[in-house]
């Protein structure tokens, strides 16, 4: 029983750090998005949704770059 329990937890674990992190989910969405939006304003908050993702996970080095691309993105006429 306690070995059941215990692979039943290692897969739990293995399953969770194979999930993509919100940052990651959020940098899909904005390349998505940079390809198929009509309007301009759907990828500035797109950009700045993956922002505010990494902003959220700690990772400045990606923070860092999505915040130069969403000021960008966001500043285009």
């Amino acid at each position: 029983m306690n070995a059941h329990i215990a692979v039943t937890l290692a897969l739990a674990c293995l399953l969770a750090a194979c999930a993509p992190s919100s940052g990651e989910r959020a940098e899909r969405s904005y390349e998505i998005v940079k390809r198929t939006a009509l309007d301009r304003s759907e990828v500035c908050r797109a950009a700045r949704a993956a922002r505010d993702a990494w902003l959220s996970e700690g990772d400045t080095q990606k923070y860092e770059g999505a915040e130069i691309r969403a000021y960008s993105d966001c500043a285009r006429p």
